[in-house]
C-alpha cells in the first residue's frame, strides 16, 4: 500500500508595520506570500532546500514551503538534485522530478528522472519506497563535499557506491526504482504514461541524445525510425517466429499471439521449459511487444504472432513441418535467428517454394540470422539466395565483429555488443536477466547480442512496410531494402553491395520515402 500524499497549497501573510511617533512618516505594509509543496517520488523528507533567505529540511509529508516566485533548490549534502521557480502556487503541489526539470509528468525517459529516482531511493533510511522516502541527517552529512552530476551519474558512480556501503547503503538498479516511481505516477498522482519506461535504452529505433552521450553511441547507429512507430503498428501483418519456448503469459505480449505449435509435443503448448528457452522471447518481444507503459515498444507492436517451437538436433521433415504450419497459419513473414551451417535439399527446397510461391503468390518473406561465428555463411539456410539474410552493427554503427559473411548477406541491423539489445526476458525466476526479472536491458551480464537480435528487427520493419502496402510482393520488398539502405562502413560497395554488409545498414525512413515516391 502506498503511503498516502498530502497536496498541501498553504497561503502565509508576514506583514511588517513601520514603528509609531509624530515626527516620521508611516512605511507602506508589505506582504511575502509564501506557498507549501511536496516533493515527490513518494513523499521525500530530509531533502535540504533553500528559497530566498530560507534554509531548511522537506517534512515527513515531503512539505516545503517558499515564497511565491522564489527559486527553490534541493541538495543532498553536496548533490545539486536541481533548481524549480515557483510561479504558482499549483506548480508545487506535486513537485515530480520530472516537473523540477521542466518536463511532463509522464516523461520517464530523460536520464535526469531516472538518476534521481535512482538516488533517492538508494538514500531510503529503511530501503522501502513504498511508505515514503527519508534522509536522514547521517547521510547528509556523510554526502557533505560529494560532487555530482545528476544528469550523468555514471561518471560519479564507483565513488557513490563506496559512499552509500560505508553507511549501509546500496544503489539499487534503475529500473527497480523506476518500477516504484510509475506506481506513484499512475496509482497516486492518476497519470498517464504515453511511453514505454525502457523505451529510451531500445538505441537501435532512434537517436536519444542523452542515452547516446552517456553510452558513447554513434549518432547514426539506429535505424532511424523517427516517428514512424507512432503511425505504424505491423497491425494485421502475421508474423512467424521458429524459435525455442516463448513466455506466453509475459506482460507484453499479452494478446499477440495468435497461433502456436510445438514440432516435439504436436501440441499448441509453446512455453519455456528451462532458462536456456529465453531466446525465443527475446525475438519475440524485439518484434512485437505491445505499447502498454509496461516495458519496450516492438517495431510491429500490433501485429498478430505466430509461434512455432522448435527443438536442438531437428530433423529434415521437422524443420519443413514447422514450415508447413507457418503456411498454413498464414504468416506474411517468418523469422528465424538461428541456423544449422548444413541446410539439406529438402529443407531448402522447401524455403524456396514459400518464398515464391505464399502470400497467394506475392511470396512469403523468409528472414534468417547470418550467424555468429565470424565466418563464411557457406552452406547454411541464410546463403539462400530466396530468403534474406541479416548481419549486425554495433553502437559504433560498424559491423559487429561476430557476424558472419558471405556473398548472399542482404542487409545488415543493430545487434550490439558492447551494448546489448533491450528486450523481453522469460518473466521472474524463468528468465536469465541479472537486473531485471521481466526484461533483458542493454547492460545486463546477460545482455542479447548478435544476428538473432538483428534478424527480428528487419523482420518488424518488413512488418511496417507490409502494413503501408500488403500487395507489396518479395521481390519488391527486397528491392527496397537494398535501395534503401545506408552504406556504412568506410567500405567499398561494389554492384551496391558489400561481402561485410551486403546491402548496408536498414534505414526505416528512407524505406518509406523509398515507398512513397
Amino acid at each position: 500500500m502506498l503511503k498516502k500524499i498530502l497536496f498541501p497549497i498553504i497561503f502565509l501573510f508576514f506583514v511588517a508595520c513601520s514603528g509609531g511617533g509624530s515626527s516620521s512618516s508611516s512605511n507602506p505594509s508589505s506582504s511575502i506570500q509564501t506557498v507549501t509543496g511536496v516533493l515527490l517520488d513518494s513523499a521525500i523528507s530530509g531533502v535540504t532546500y533553500s528559497c530566498d533567505s530560507t534554509i531548511d529540511i522537506t517534512t515527513i509529508d515531503g512539505n516545503f514551503t517558499c515564497p511565491l516566485n522564489s527559486t527553490v533548490t534541493f541538495t543532498i549534502g553536496g548533490i545539486n538534485l536541481g533548481s524549480f521557480i515557483i510561479s504558482t502556487a499549483q506548480s508545487i503541489e506535486q513537485l515530480t522530478p520530472a516537473k523540477l526539470y521542466g518536463l511532463e509528468n509522464d516523461n520517464i525517459t530523460d536520464i535526469r528522472v531516472l538518476n534521481f529516482i535512482q538516488l533517492v531511493q538508494s538514500l531510503d533510511t529503511d530501503n522501502n519506497a513504498t511508505n515514503g522516502i527519508d534522509i536522514n541527517s547521517i547521510t547528509r552529512d556523510n554526502l557533505i563535499g560529494f560532487s555530482l552530476d545528476i544528469s550523468d551519474m555514471n561518471t560519479a558512480q564507483n565513488d557513490l557506491n563506496t559512499t552509500l556501503t560505508s553507511i549501509g547503503r546500496n544503489l539499487i538498479f534503475q529500473n527497480e526504482a523506476l518500477e516504484h516511481y510509475i506506481d506513484t505516477l499512475q496509482n497516486t498522482l492518476d497519470v498517464t504514461l504515453k511511453s514505454e519506461p525502457y523505451y529510451y535504452q531500445q538505441w537501435y529505433l532512434e537517436h536519444n541524445s542523452t542515452f547516446y552521450t552517456q553510452n558513447n553511441i554513434n549518432e547514426n547507429a539506429h535505424i532511424n525510425s523517427v516517428n514512424l512507430l507512432k503511425s505504424y503498428t505491423g497491425n494485421g501483418v502475421k508474423i512467424a517466429i521458429i524459435d525455442d519456448g516463448l513466455d506466453t503469459t509475459h506482460e507484453d505480449l499479452e494478446g499477440s499471439i495468435i497461433n502456436s505449435y510445438n514440432v516435439s509435443t504436436k501440441s499448441t503448448n509453446v512455453s519455456h521449459t528451462n532458462q536456456s528457452d529465453y531466446h525465443g522471447t527475446a525475438i519475440t518481444g524485439i518484434i512485437g511487444a505491445r505499447v502498454n507503459s509496461k516495458g519496450i515498444q516492438g517495431i510491429a507492436s500490433k501485429s498478430k504472432i505466430i509461434f512455432l517451437k522448435h527443438k536442438e538436433g531437428m530433423s529434415d521433415s521437422e524443420t519443413i513441418e514447422l514450415f508447413n504450419k507457418a503456411q498454413e497459419f498464414g504468416a506474411d513473414i517468418i523469422n528465424c535467428s538461428w541456423g544449422t551451417y548444413d541446410v539439406s535439399q529438402s529443407v531448402k527446397d522447401k524455403i524456396v517454394d514459400l518464398a515464391n510461391t505464399g502470400r497467394d503468390g506475392k511470396g512469403t518473406i523468409i528472414v534468417f540470422a547470418s550467424g555468429n561465428d565470424d565466418r563464411d555463411m557457406g552452406n547454411d539456410e541464410s546463403s539462400i539466395p530466396e530468403v534474406i539474410s541479416v548481419g549486425s552493427t554495433d553502437k559504433d554503427n560498424l559491423r559487429a565483429w561476430y557476424g558472419n559473411y558471405g556473398e548472399n548477406l542482404d542487409i545488415v541491423a543493430p545487434g550490439g555488443y558492447d551494448i546489448g539489445i533491450t528486450t523481453l526476458d522469460s518473466m521472474g525466476s524463468n528468465g536469465i536477466s541479472s537486473i531485471d526479472d521481466n526484461y533483458l536491458l542493454y547492460n545486463d551480464s546477460n545482455s542479447f547480442i548478435g544476428t538473432s537480435a538483428s534478424a527480428p528487427i528487419i523482420s518488424g520493419v518488413i512488418a511496417l512496410m507490409l502494413e503501408k502496402n500488403p500487395n507489396l510482393t518479395r521481390n519488391e520488398i527486397e528491392n527496397i531494402l537494398k535501395n534503401s539502405s545506408d552504406k556504412i562502413g568506410n567500405v567499398s560497395y561494389e554492384n551496391e553491395r558489400n561481402n561485410y554488409y551486403g546491402y548496408g545498414k536498414v534505414n526505416l525512413e528512407r524505406i518509406f520515402s523509398l515507398m512513397s515516391l
